[in-house]
């Protein structure tokens, strides 16, 4: 700890032989703890020889690289479909994107089938793209509509000032601009983008035969268009995927839905994928009712015409009367639900949309599930209106899964390509919750582990040279920003600015407080701040050569986004009831309970036969996205001079993740104290508290109490007896703007490495691990009624 002869004192004590190494069964004498400190100071090569004399081992980089690459070849070989756990910065994508899986060296292992490589953003599969062009790896890109196709891009779209000249003949479709009702019908309908793309031309506004994408050299109309382009770029790509031999593919997971991308290929998901369908109940209402009264067409028997008349008899059956007219009426229904609207229908009904066929028979055929919701799932071959369409079983098959309420209301909707056709499928996760990519990939998704905890930890901390801090045990979500306290935000960030000057300028937090954090890191002197928001954090390496980062809080789903997930995968767990009355309805039963009648127990728990894949499904969120973030630093294991601390404030982070844990925000100003403190810190020398009652209008009492905290910190200094009549000197001495912030490691994180071994440091307690608690740093509180306001240290977490 600071010894500089602590390097040479190890070195010896790694030469010495006689010290046998322990075994499982124990070592040869009793011996000590590991010092990580020590071990911090020493050279890598000492270090890990006096770890690995003490029985500690952590695999180098390479090696985590050459396991990963054996799992990935693996799973591959074996036409196998997993999940692969391994550690943000071990090369996951880097390793897919640079492997030359053309070569007959892979052959066995890819069965000479492409590799389709897709990622969660753009920004990410750019980034691959990055990598194979860096090591000469052919490849090849498919493209989202918005990039490669100009009109759907927005280039032709009238100018958002009506009055600026353009050197193009805007395009509009009702006097709207082009590229909306491309992105209606695409989007908002669920049409492929190749037919609605064919129908841009017979609905336009102005008379255009071709468009500007497709025409082959500029014209008067479309002067910018690049000469030699025979076709849109767009439709074209598909033409060039189908002829050429592709051994590697790089895409965005919304490609997983195209036929010829995952039918008999290596289907490689890079992060979790989420194929849930932005559907309101009212535009699933709006389209099983269009639905049903287009398949009801004339029949006078028609059984259902609304989505109403459809949740009724799925919840209650199809009523009275003789079996035989409920066989006629079941046949009538079964008629309606197998009926497929005619192409037209697609493109000319506002309320269609390519799932309504497909929702409403999931819908009909619902069963009940926990927690009061229904859940149906049908496999379903949505139209697909281009020329290269094929009419085989099976061909463009996908999985619609529904779920509903008690109320009827739509809770999710999802749908999943059918993988059962790729070769294999391969996950590529940091930090994998097996039931969401189960949901979203194929029910049968097994992992497999690369690193095994503790060499995770220590390969983390000593390969890669991320060190993470557990600033306070409180959890902070902060998804709905009702949690955020900007002054206990202000005073953390303030402190870290003052310990780490220019080195921290990085953080991430959640999307609905992030331009709060931005103003804060300017407020306190940071003139360019850099943040993420969680969502966007993962494969990104923007903060990856960063020596000092920042995560704020964590974002929590809530127990619907749990439940109804639950129900997805037949599993059965609850959220955990206080003995408390629910506000909302004084016992009788609500939805804000659940109709159990008692509040939410304090915490995040889940009790039932399933609570613990409950458990994983929050953490897929919560812990999972404070890992990913953290991550997000330290991204070259490769250069050892590539280091970060990362400050987390949050206890949701997945257990080991931290190496150390400190206070963190023990005292926020109030508005009485802050006047105390800005008395003091513009004050040119030494004061009084009496000086500074009278220049605040505080008590001198309640000053004395405030400075000689104060001291007690170290930020003001208090000289005895040299003022006025032997009063007490005070002087300021780096008085933080906001509030006492303590970074300084009382008890570091221990670890547990073998039945003989452990760390010197300690894990972070868990006891706050689960609980949904707001910004609770303990402050100092200043009474309104009485200048004698008492200085509190603290305070236990609301309920």
């Amino acid at each position: 700890m600071g010894d500089p002869d602590a390097s040479a004192a190890y070195a010896s004590d790694v030469d010495d032989e006689s010290d046998p190494m322990p075994t499982a069964g124990g070592s040869s004498r009793p011996v000590g703890v590991l010092p990580i400190a020590q071990l911090d100071a020493l050279p890598p090569e000492e270090r890990r020889r006096l770890a690995h004399k003490r029985g500690l081992y952590w695999p180098s980089t390479d090696e985590v690289r050459e396991r990963l690459s054996e799992t990935l070849h693996e799973v591959m070989r074996h036409e196998d479909d997993r999940v692969i756990d391994a550690p943000t910065s071990a090369g996951k994508s880097y390793t897919v994107a640079t492997t030359n899986w053309g070569s007959l060296e892979f052959e066995d292992v890819t069965g000479d089938r492409s590799v389709i490589h897709l990622s969660k953003t753009r920004d990410a599969r750019d980034e691959a793209i990055r990598a194979a062009r860096s090591v000469d790896n052919d490849h090849f890109v498919l493209r989202a509509r918005h990039e490669a196709c100009p009109v759907a891009g927005g280039q032709y779209d009238p100018p958002e000032n009506p009055e600026k000249d353009v050197d193009y003949t805007p395009l509009t479709v009702d006097g709207k601009p082009v590229s909306d009702w491309i992105g209606m019908m695409c989007d908002g309908r669920g049409l492929p983008f190749s037919a609605v793309h064919d129908r841009v031309t017979a609905v336009l506004d102005q008379d255009v035969h071709k468009l500007p994408c497709c025409r082959g050299e500029p014209d008067e109309d479309f002067p910018t268009m690049k000469p030699g382009s025979k076709g849109c770029d767009a439709l074209k790509q598909w033409d060039r995927f189908r002829e050429g031999d592709h051994d590697l593919v790089f895409a965005t997971h919304n490609f997983a839905h195209v036929p010829g991308v995952r039918t008999e290929t290596n289907v490689v998901f890079d992060e979790e994928p989420d194929f849930a369908a932005d559907l309101s109940t009212d535009r699933v209402r709006r389209a099983v009712t269009a639905f049903l009264q287009r398949s009801a067409g004339d029949r006078m028997d028609a059984a259902l015409l609304t989505y109403e008349d459809l949740v009724h008899v799925a919840r209650h059956g199809i009523g009275a009367g003789t079996a035989g007219d409920q066989d006629d009426t079941r046949e009538v229904i079964e008629e309606q639900l197998a009926f497929e609207p005619d192409l037209e229908w697609f493109f000319e009904v506002g309320d269609a949309h390519t799932l309504a066929p497909a929702l409403a028979r999931a819908i009909y055929y619902a069963e009940d599930r926990a927690n009061g919701r229904r859940v149906g799932k049908t496999r379903y071959q949505p139209p697909r209106l281009d020329q290269n369409a094929r009419e085989e079983e099976g061909w463009n098959a996908s999985w619609v899964t529904v779920v509903l309420d008690d109320s009827n209301e739509i809770r999710r909707v999802r749908t999943t390509p059918d993988l059962e056709v790729a070769r294999s499928v391969v996950g590529l996760d940091a930090h994998p919750a097996l039931p969401v990519w189960q949901a979203n990939t194929l029910p049968h998704m097994h992992k497999k582990t690369v690193l095994e905890r503790e060499e995770r930890q220590l390969w983390r901390r000593y390969e890669r040279g991320l060190r993470v801090v557990q600033v306070g045990e409180h959890t902070h979500p902060l998804a709905s920003g009702e949690y955020f306290s900007w002054d206990a935000t202000h005073a953390l960030v303030d402190q870290l600015c003052q310990e780490f000057g220019e080195e921290f300028s990085t953080a991430i937090t959640a999307s609905s407080v992030e331009s709060d954090l931005e103003d804060i890191m300017v407020d306190v002197g940071i003139e360019e701040p850099q943040t993420m928001h969680y969502g966007e954090e993962k494969s990104r390496n923007d903060f990856g050569d960063e020596p000092v980062g920042f995560v704020n809080g964590c974002i929590d789903p809530g127990d619907d986004f749990v439940v109804d997930l639950l129900a997805e995968l037949d599993l059965d767990a609850t959220p955990e009831r206080s003995e408390t009355e629910c506000d909302y309805c004084g016992g009788d039963g609500c939805p804000e309970c659940d109709g159990t009648g008692r509040k939410r127990a304090h915490g995040r728990g889940f009790e039932g036969s399933d609570a613990d894949t409950a458990a994983e499904i929050l953490a897929s969120v919560r812990e999972n996205h404070t890992a990913q973030a953290a991550g997000r630093w330290a991204r070259n294991p490769d250069d050892p001079s590539s280091t970060a601390t990362v400050f987390v404030r949050t206890d949701a982070m997945p257990v080991g993740f931290a190496d150390v844990q400190v206070p963190g925000v023990e005292w926020i100003w109030t508005e009485k104290q802050r006047r105390i403190v800005e008395a003091v810190r513009s004050a040119s020398g030494q004061v009084t508290a009496r000086e500074v009652a009278d220049q605040t209008g505080v008590s001198k009492r309640h000053v004395l109490d405030v400075l000689d905290r104060l001291a007690d910190h170290g930020t003001v200094v208090g000289v005895p007896n040299e003022g006025p009549n032997g009063a007490t000197l005070y002087a300021e001495n780096g008085v933080p703007h906001s509030g006492v912030v303590d970074l300084d490691s009382r008890e570091e994180p221990r670890t547990g490495v073998t039945s003989t071994w452990s760390l010197v440091i300690r894990e972070p307690s868990l006891s706050g691990v689960g609980e949904v608690v707001g910004d609770t740093s303990p402050e100092v509180r200043d009474s309104d009624s009485s200048d004698e306001a008492a200085i509190s240290g603290g305070g236990e977490p609301p309920e």
